[in-house]
């Protein structure tokens, strides 16, 4: 450990040093004059919950499908009683009428988007792999 020649270490001079440089410019800044003058703001009356913001039970009744068998269902694709979906897990699901019909994938990551490129294929958006194209019908 290194002293100077009154006995003080220099770490210990180094906090006495900062200590200081803090409390004047604590002093500088508290006797600087300030221009500020805060003026007074009111938020208007929040909007009542009517018309498109009423509060509604759309989903109060909904039937949970495949609980327990679906992990984490993402970006959804509806076509009548078919529902297209990547899970959590990384796999595709074609799922119609309640029930899984066909899964693709290879469990790499999860599924950020699917939409439909064309008739037969699909494109998914994978966290690790990226873009993939996807085909139901094979």
């Amino acid at each position: 450990m290194h002293k100077l020649q009154s006995g003080i270490t220099y770490d210990l001079a180094r906090y006495i040093i900062l200590g200081t440089v803090v409390i004047l410019y604590g002093i500088y800044i508290a006797w600087l004059d300030y221009d500020f003058e805060p003026i007074e703001f009111n938020f208007k009356k929040p909007p009542s919950f009517t018309g498109k913001l009423a509060p509604n039970n759309a989903l109060t009744g909904a039937e949970i499908l495949l609980k327990g068998e679906v992990h984490a269902p993402e970006a959804l694709v509806k076509e009548g009683n078919i529902i297209y979906t990547g899970t959590g897990d990384g796999k595709y699901l074609k799922i119609v009428d309640g029930k899984i019909e066909k899964m693709v994938g290879h469990g790499s990551g999860s599924c950020f988007g699917l939409r439909r490129l064309n008739k037969t294929h699909f494109v998914g958006a994978d966290m690790y792999v990226g873009l993939l194209l996807i085909n139901y019908d094979l």
